[in-house]
């Protein structure tokens, strides 16, 4: 299935030294160009990728953490937040790999990207990673390529909510719509 995006960006969690017990939760830091502010402009993530040691070298955000390897990944949920409730709740990292590695050999690799339906209260502070098992080397990083929009999937949306949707966006000034000129 392909998948085109708009905008991307990369978020980093790192799991630190202290994570040595089995189902522990490490959360995310908020991330302002994710973030639906009132009276803003709302941010619809779209889809969630992760990637592995195999897939980068280091991760782009910070120096001096390992990137996660395969068995981070699988060893790892991902819970978001949405309005105050874990909508997301509990996905296997390992689902939300969708880049083949070159070696070809210990990553796990989806054909299907994992796509959300117009999610755009995301409150990133509230979300985290869950490692179900003592990680075996800390520290690591989580890095996740998160695609979004200004914009829902208006294919997914019912007639009521692109009405809504649009009259939220014309009372915005400059609110950034693709058929806007």
């Amino acid at each position: 299935m392909s998948f085109k995006t708009k905008r991307f960006q990369v978020v980093e969690l790192q799991i630190p030294a202290g994570v040595t017990g089995n189902n522990q939760q490490t959360y995310f830091q908020n991330q302002p160009q994710l973030q639906s502010i009132a009276g803003d402009r709302r941010v619809y993530i779209k889809k969630v990728e992760t990637f592995t040691n195999e897939n980068l070298i280091g991760s782009p955000l910070s120096n001096g953490f390992a990137m996660a390897t395969a068995a981070d990944l699988i060893n790892g949920v991902l819970v978001i937040s949405i309005q105050g409730e874990n909508s997301v709740n509990m996905i296997p990292m390992a689902k939300l790999s969708d880049t083949i590695s070159n070696s070809g050999t210990t990553t796990p690799f989806n054909y299907d990207p994992f796509l959300l339906k117009n999610q755009y209260k995301v409150d990133w502070s509230k979300s985290y990673i869950q490692t179900i098992t003592a990680p075996a080397v800390v520290p690591f990083t989580y890095v996740l390529g998160i695609h979004y929009d200004y914009e829902p999937d208006y294919q997914d949306c019912t007639p009521d909510e692109i009405e809504e949707f649009l009259a939220y966006a014309a009372s915005v000034p400059n609110y950034p719509l693709s058929f806007k000129k």
